[in-house]
């Protein structure tokens, strides 16, 4: 009986390394007998071969990182040579890498999402400016741009798209966002009206034939686009 090990290390945490080396695992296709607190039991199946080789992972917390070890152990019906014990671990332990190293960027991507800081927590001033101000006066533009160029126009509708969801990072959940984006959806497309009627100019893009009906398709809009803002955050933050 052939018996061989390797270590490694990984910033996440046991519990996360755990679920990274069970996905790594699955992956190749190997039978996964046990996951246990710290520990992963597996063999590394080819057909029908009786008695496959015996795969191990333990997870352990040190100081500065979580330690991870393969152990390889041929079975005694099908014993081994040390290559082939090898070439099983370096299969397995570049599986894990992978996998960790995918969930370290997702875990990363999603840390940023959660370090956007909180409507709530800003000044009132500020909440105000942002959350009735700044769509109302962008309403404004766009009417104004509304008899100049049909092209211009888009452009805006679009950058206002990306603004509501970036606006919803800034709330927990995407209940609170889809409230601050029903608020300034409406104040956006109210403004719009208004601007384009001051104005006084023709229509580059045909809009609805009841006019204020804009209104409301520019409330439900920014309020789902606020609200998959807030989703996302909330994502980010259960990650």
């Amino acid at each position: 009986m052939t018996k061989l090990s390797g270590d490694f290390q990984t910033d996440l945490a046991p519990p996360d390394a755990l679920a990274a080396c069970a996905e790594a695992i699955d992956g190749l296709g190997w039978r996964i007998e046990s996951v246990a607190g710290d520990r992963i039991v597996s063999y590394a199946e080819s057909g029908s071969m009786p008695d496959p080789t015996r795969i191990e992972v333990l997870v352990s917390d040190s100081t500065h990182a979580t330690e991870l070890r393969i152990i390889g152990t041929d079975g005694e019906a099908n014993p081994r040579a040390a290559d082939g014990l090898i070439a099983d671990l370096d299969r397995v332990r570049d599986a894990i890498q992978a996998s960790i190293e995918s969930m370290d960027e997702a875990r990363q991507q999603g840390s940023l999402l959660a370090r956007v800081p909180l409507f709530a927590e800003r000044p009132l001033a500020l909440r105000i400016v942002s959350g009735a101000v700044v769509p109302a006066a962008f309403g404004a533009v766009c009417g104004v741009v509304l008899g100049i160029s049909a092209g211009a126009y888009w452009v805006l509708q679009v950058v206002a798209l990306i603004g509501a969801i970036v606006g919803g990072l800034e709330h927990p959940d995407g209940r609170e966002a889809a409230r601050r984006g029903l608020v300034g959806g409406t104040l956006f497309g109210t403004f719009l009206l208004i601007a384009h009627a001051v104005a006084g100019t023709d229509e580059t893009v045909k809009l609805p034939g009841f006019a204020p009906i804009l209104v409301v398709f520019t409330a439900v809009i920014g309020m789902l686009a606020h609200a998959l803002g807030g989703r996302l955050r909330a994502r980010a933050e259960r990650r």
